[in-house]
């Protein structure tokens, strides 16, 4: 059972694992490990038509996720007390 976990961490999981959020190491690493070096190979300025915000919103919210993160909880449970003490 130890080295079921131990190889989980690779990418080489049990019959039995299930996970919804789970995702390998091993696979994605090299996907990133691409991604880094040819960024290095094609340059910063080939680079920059796809640094364009498509939609500006979108490109704040990115910026300041750990903010909405943080918040988001805090904010849905208030508005969730709020509902349950009017409609109760």
């Amino acid at each position: 059972m130890v080295r079921e976990l131990l190889t989980a961490f690779f990418g080489f999981l049990p019959f039995d694992f299930y996970s919804t959020d789970y995702f390998a190491l091993l696979p994605w690493l090299f996907l990133f490990w691409a991604g880094y070096f040819l960024h290095g190979v094609v340059g910063r300025a080939r680079m920059e038509p796809l640094r364009r915000s498509v939609c500006p919103a979108l490109g704040w919210m990115g910026r300041h996720s750990l903010l909405l993160y943080l918040l988001h909880q805090p904010v849905i449970y208030g508005v969730l007390s709020a509902a349950a003490v009017l409609f109760a």
